[in-house]
């Protein structure tokens, strides 16, 4: 069994289908309280899929990458994307954008010949 390498308590972002009352608890301003988020119903859910694949190859994101993978799933919202594929530093990550979940991430290393289908856009989180 893999840890998750993002713990919901602490970020925005939690597995799907978790439970929306995990997350942390709200502070003043709607900032949460001790960790990364301002969000849902913009917030990110991962799928098992995404979960497992990011414990496999190692792949712990910081609060930092959590925002710009937040802001890039909002731009691609904003110009009527479905399907998206996200690029993060190495990593490839296609996003269900109408239902704000991160599908999966592909490390650099196994990107293969780097052809991903099934998408409808493309966004570089910066």
């Amino acid at each position: 069994m893999h840890s998750n390498p993002i713990d919901p308590m602490t970020t925005g972002i939690h597995p799907a289908g978790a439970s929306k009352t995990q997350s942390p608890e709200r502070g003043r301003g709607g900032n949460a309280v001790g960790g990364f988020r301002e969000l849902f119903d913009r917030q990110l859910k991962i799928s098992v899929h995404a979960r497992d694949r990011m414990g496999t190859e190692g792949v712990h994101m910081d609060a930092i990458q959590e925002r710009r993978i937040e802001s890039a799933v909002d731009r691609v919202s904003q110009r009527g994307g479905k399907q998206s594929l996200l690029m993060l530093d190495d990593l490839a990550l296609i996003v269900n954008v109408e239902k704000r979940t991160l599908i999966t991430v592909i490390s650099g290393e196994r990107r293969g010949d780097g052809v991903f289908t099934d998408i409808d856009s493309a966004v570089i989180a910066d």
